[in-house]
């Protein structure tokens, strides 16, 4: 299995992990703490699935901490569906190397 951390590799993972992170506690909790311990950090902070009852965080973007000089996310209002979608803008560490 690949170790993000120690790969000196960029990572970015994104998805619908159906894990709530505005409830920061149980299985929630776990799985952040399982992505930052692989040096993955979530970019959204908004609720992104949005019913007439709940609000959850449940579609997110993780980066790699070496990978994100500035982080920009927004999430749009779409009548598409109950999951709204979701945008990130990276400035990234570029090493430039010589050809």
């Amino acid at each position: 299995m690949l170790n993000v951390r120690n790969s000196g590799l960029e990572f970015m993972i994104m998805g619908d992990f159906n894990y709530d992170l505005k409830i920061l506690a149980g299985m929630n909790l776990d799985f952040l703490n399982f992505m930052s311990s692989h040096d993955l950090y979530p970019v959204v902070t908004v609720p992104t699935r949005i019913t007439e009852h709940f609000a959850t965080l449940i579609d997110n973007i993780f980066v790699s901490s070496r990978q994100v000089a500035t982080t920009c996310a927004e999430v749009m209002i779409s009548p598409i569906s109950d999951h709204r979608p979701v945008l990130a803008r990276l400035g990234l560490h570029i090493k430039k190397t010589s050809s």
